[in-house]
């Protein structure tokens, strides 16, 4: 499997806006969770489910 550490600096910064908007409430904090930090949770999960489904296609499980 590849090196993810883009989808771990993703998912990290997705997760630091949820926790912000959780201690501290508001339109801007919403905001920047609705719009970034849920992409962000999904471009991660997309892509390391291509690398999951790459890596069982080459050692030949699936």
């Amino acid at each position: 499997m590849k090196n993810l550490k883009i989808e771990i600096v993703s998912v990290s910064v997705a997760m630091i806006l949820a926790l912000t908007y959780i201690f501290f409430p508001g339109p801007y904090t919403m905001f920047s969770f609705v719009f970034i930090g849920q992409p962000l949770i999904f471009y991660s999960a997309v892509s390391v489910g291509i690398q999951i489904y790459k890596d069982l296609k080459a050692n030949r499980v699936l």
